[in-house]
């Protein structure tokens, strides 16, 4: 007798252990799965896995029951394992994964590269800046040197300038030293012809009186010898005489006084002509020597207003080389500050490039060793033999069937490609009776309904609490029978693929398959006469019309 769902009944899925529509197989109880481990068959037209996991149990397995269960119904019944992995799927993840870590090579590569690219970029981009910002520097530094040559030529200039004027000054001074040594000769000369005049007139004074002398002493002599000689007749003669000579000689010195006179008037004249040239000239002295010192004043000015231009524009040269040395320090204290940052930058670029890829490289490592540690798939793949069989199970081999037929062990088996891998579903008490309903409630709604004898569940325990291998056994339906779920949908089972749903074409040729069968069966058993009432797919016929 079949033991009741409840209990802890484990059925081996092997080739050698197969699920028959007469008697289910029963292996030892209190035998486990083991999660992680390899069982030898692979998916075949009677067996079909499903990893299970998340809301699978609740969302997913409703449609697989209606499309596994006609299948299996419709071609000679399987079983279907919810909690086992294909090892095909986890070769193609492997095989995903060993791409993954080509394509993380690659990328490794590829930031590798760029790097390079990066950091040949950054150097060219520093070394192009650094000497662009050495080129600019020397330029300021050219156009400094220019100011500077400028503003020593523009202090040349007006030093010269300042000179120009020292000079002139100098000059006016000589000019006024001449002119007042040329005033002192027309004094001199003048005080010189004055002395003349008065020489003059002292010498014909002189004359005119060593003159008068001369002729008072002959006509004296004269009266005398005259007197001594001649009677007083002629001594009165010769007095009138002598006295007429006296007026001539006074009329003369008249004369020569008178002319004197003028001599002295005009020489006085000259000489008040010769004080009025000298005050002219002392006036115009004056007024050289007033125009000079204007003009040592104006130049003093010029001198002071030339030496305070001097002064202020030392003063802008001197800011004026503060502030560009101001800025070229500015400018290299900026230049390096830019050269730190892209120096820093790209050590934190390289610092984490390097990074990114260590952590490339240790996810890489983590994926090997988490897949070769927890994957027997993995370990497959890399030529390491799996567990045995018995570390698959829960201490215990399996015992044959009590019903007869197929020894075997558990369903944890040892590996061999081409299995499956136990992976087990979380289910909670309460869980597995509402996996149970559902998948009742699924296989009523199948046309025809379909009873709990063709098909039986079981919850086989793994190593983990709570974790189960869901197995679903399904018999062969009635030969006379298409099973289609409660969408009206057909399915069969081919090898390892599942075919549906089927198309009016595939159903015909079923039913027309299994029609012949019936045709042959009932002609050899009645010996060529067949009762169609005793074989419903020919009653079916008969119904619809059709003769056989």
């Amino acid at each position: 007798m079949v033991e009741t769902l409840h209990e802890s009944v484990v059925y081996a899925i092997t080739p050698e252990a197969t699920f028959t529509p007469s008697d289910p197989i029963r292996r030892a109880k209190n035998v486990t799965y083991k999660i992680g481990s390899l069982v030898p068959n692979a998916e075949s037209r009677t067996v079909e896995y499903k990893a299970g996991g998340g809301s699978y149990c609740f969302g997913v397995l409703p449609s697989h029951v209606q499309k596994y269960g006609s299948a299996f119904l419709n071609s000679g019944g399987g079983t279907l394992a919810i909690g086992v992995q294909d090892t095909a799927l986890l070769l193609l993840v492997a095989v995903g994964t060993a791409l993954l870590l080509v394509e993380a090579a690659l990328l490794l590569v590829e930031a590798a590269l760029l790097l390079l690219l990066l950091l040949l970029r950054v150097l060219v981009v520093v070394v192009v800046g650094a000497a662009l910002l050495l080129l600019l520097l020397m330029v300021e530094a050219a156009l400094l040197l220019l100011l500077v040559v400028e503003e020593a030529a523009l202090l040349l200039v007006v030093a010269l300038g300042a000179a120009l004027l020292l000079v002139m000054a100098l000059g006016a001074a000589l000019l006024l030293v001449v002119a007042v040594g040329a005033a002192l000769l027309l004094v001199v000369a003048v005080g010189a012809a004055l002395l003349l005049v008065v020489a003059v007139g002292a010498a014909l004074l002189l004359v005119v009186g060593a003159a008068l002398l001369l002729v008072v002493g002959a006509a004296l002599l004269l009266v005398v010898g005259a007197a001594l000689l001649v009677d007083a007749a002629l001594l009165l003669l010769v007095v009138g005489a002598a006295l007429l000579l006296l007026l001539l000689l006074l009329l003369l010195l008249l004369v020569v006084g008178a002319a004197l006179l003028l001599l002295v008037a005009a020489g006085t004249a000259l000489l008040l002509l010769l004080l009025v040239v000298g005050a002219a000239l002392l006036l115009l002295v004056a007024a050289g020597t007033a125009l000079l010192l204007l003009l040592l004043v104006v130049g003093a000015a010029l001198l002071l207003l030339v030496a305070a231009g001097t002064a202020l524009l030392l003063l802008l040269l001197v800011v004026r080389a503060a502030l560009l040395v101001e800025a070229a320090l500015l400018q290299l204290v900026v230049g390096a500050a830019l050269l730190l940052l892209v120096a820093v930058g790209t050590a934190l670029l390289l610092l984490l490039l390097v990074v990114g890829a260590a952590l490339l490289v240790v996810a890489a490592l983590l994926l090997l060793v988490v897949g070769a540690l927890c994957c027997p798939c993995c370990c497959w793949l890399w030529g390491h033999s799996a567990a045995p069989a018995a570390a698959g199970c829960g201490g215990s081999s399996a015992a044959p069937a009590a019903g007869g037929g197929g020894g075997g062990g558990s369903s944890a088996a040892a590996a061999t490609a081409g299995g499956g891998v136990i992976s087990g579903v979380y289910l909670s008490s309460s869980s597995k009776q509402r996996v149970c309903d559902l998948i009742r409630a699924e296989f009523l709604h199948f046309t025809p309904p379909v009873q709990s004898d063709k098909y039986e569940i079981e919850f086989v325990p793994c190593n983990k609490d709570s974790y189960y291998v869901i197995e679903i056994h399904v018999r062969p339906g009635d030969e006379s029978e298409i099973y289609s779920d409660r969408n009206s949908k057909m399915w069969i089972k081919r090898d390892g693929s599942v075919q549906g749903p089927l198309w009016p074409e595939e159903i015909r040729d079923i039913v027309t398959a299994k029609l012949m069968k019936e045709l042959t069966t009932a002609s050899h058993a009645t010996g060529g006469v067949v009762d169609s009432n005793a074989y419903p797919l020919l009653a079916l016929c008969k119904e619809m019309g059709h003769s056989h």
